[in-house]
């Protein structure tokens, strides 16, 4: 009895999605401007795979909720100029 070809289990990896220059870019820049002192607080919203997300808030605009939701608002407004580009 002749041995057929042997098969080998190999685990399934995950899929590979290409890493965003742009945003490792900013978050390091964000990150140099924080260690220096530059940057206080941030609101932020943060996109993961499989459109998961979220949305945070620290520093300044944990202590000033107020002040954080005045610049999502302006974050929303520029969102919109993004999205009316579309069109």
């Amino acid at each position: 009895m002749s041995a057929g070809p042997s098969l080998r289990l190999v685990p399934k990896s995950p899929p590979s999605f290409p890493v965003c220059r742009d945003t490792v870019e900013a978050l390091e820049q964000l990150l140099i401007a924080a260690r220096a002192g530059h940057v206080v607080g941030a609101v932020f919203g943060v996109a993961l795979l499989h459109h998961h997300y979220m949305v945070n808030a620290c520093g300044t605009f944990s202590r000033d909720p107020v002040l954080g939701r005045g610049v999502v608002a302006a974050l929303d407004d520029e969102m919109r100029r993004l999205v009316d580009e579309l069109d």
